[in-house]
């Protein structure tokens, strides 16, 4: 199913992904479009650009979560990319964006 054309399955709750690092922003889009919380794992420095800002300032997250190790996603080792959660849920918004750097689960 590719998420850019999908509907919301019956049911859900939560929009919990990672999405392609170059379709994040249309992942995000559409993801908030359907009114329920979300939370994408995307590349630390995903909000350090210009063309994104509108996006921030239009739809804030209402966290941003970087880890502080870099996951394994190959079974080969630790990857040389930071990564972050960020999440928007109104229920915990307060308009603002809360950074709270995540510690390693043991």
């Amino acid at each position: 199913t590719d998420f850019l054309t999908a509907d919301l399955p019956q049911g859900a709750e939560w929009i919990i992904t990672n999405p392609p690092f170059n379709l994040a922003e249309a992942f995000i889009r559409k993801a908030l479009s359907f009114n329920v919380p979300v939370a994408l794992l995307l590349k630390s420095q995903f909000w350090h650009s210009k063309k994104r800002y509108p996006l921030f300032m239009q739809a804030p997250p209402s966290l941003v979560l970087p880890l502080t190790w870099r996951p394994d996603f190959t079974g080969q080792g630790a990857s040389l990319l930071d990564m972050m959660w960020c999440v928007w849920d109104q229920e915990y918004s307060d308009g603002s964006t809360h950074y709270a750097p995540l510690e390693r689960p043991h």
